[in-house]
């Protein structure tokens, strides 16, 4: 399927720029600059009016979980859908995390940005289903 190329196609630039990126680079960053110098550059972000125009308006997460079942009072849980934070300006925010060989996904939006999330939600299950059809009935490269 076309479709599962381009995502996979996008997933491996999004790794390949994370790793060259790096897990720590703010991090690092902010220790190198000191806090002198990452105040000032925090005064001239919120003065310059870039806050008023989002960088992104959508958050995706994949949060490997454990892949043993997973007992709460003795009883085994089912599944666990992961609730991420959204940002100013980021209207949604999709996290999948599996468990025990089963993927949950976990949606949040602003109201004012995505009025009516049980919609996008309900076409999860179809596009999933459309995906692992594509993926069991050939080799998709």
């Amino acid at each position: 399927s076309e479709r599962l190329r381009a995502i996979a196609a996008d997933n491996t630039v999004a790794k390949e720029h994370s790793a060259a990126i790096g897990a720590t680079l703010l991090q690092d960053w902010s220790q190198f600059a000191g806090p002198a110098v990452f105040g000032v550059a925090m005064r001239v972000y919120a003065r310059s009016r870039l806050t008023e125009s989002p960088v992104h308006n959508l958050v995706v997460s994949n949060v490997p979980g454990p892949q043993i079942p997973l007992y709460f009072l003795g009883a085994e849980v089912d599944a666990m859908y992961p609730l991420g934070p959204i940002f100013h300006g980021a209207g949604l925010n999709i996290t999948v995390m599996s468990l025990n060989g089963k993927l949950n996904v976990g949606l949040i939006s602003c109201p004012e940005l995505l009025p009516d999330l049980a919609e996008m939600a309900a076409g999860f299950a179809p596009g999933m289903k459309e995906l692992l059809k594509a993926t069991t009935s050939g080799r998709v490269r």
